[in-house]
């Protein structure tokens, strides 16, 4: 999947929500998004922790093509949120995020303001 979503130049929402793709299929999917240029809305609700929280946010600093992303129900807590928030604060094209429902902290949700 990551290689077809890289390579993709029609598709603009990806929901993928409650899949459980673990390391290997969110480390495929983080890459593939860095090189993506025409997805606009992917949804990964679901268990993903802090680990794939943190790749995805690596992702997003190489995308500006993402507009909306759904992270809810993640159970990331605050070292997912700081990536997320380093991530936030050199991505200027995603205009939504959905962090509903996990579990990050003060400490996670001042990293989140400081990157908007």
């Amino acid at each position: 999947m990551g290689r077809m979503l890289a390579d993709n130049v029609t598709l603009t929402t990806l929901v993928l929500a409650g899949n459980r793709m673990g390391g290997i299929g969110c480390a495929e999917l983080a890459a593939a998004l860095a090189e993506n240029s025409t997805l606009k809305v992917l949804s990964l609700k679901g268990p993903l922790g802090d680990r794939h929280a943190a790749e995805i946010a690596r992702a997003l600093k190489a995308s500006s093509t993402l507009a909306s992303l759904d992270l809810s129900y993640n159970e990331i807590g605050d070292v997912g949120a700081l990536a997320l928030g380093s991530a936030l604060a050199v991505n200027a094209g995603l205009s939504e995020l959905n962090l509903e429902w996990n579990v990050m902290r003060a400490k996670g949700v001042g990293a989140l303001l400081a990157g908007l």
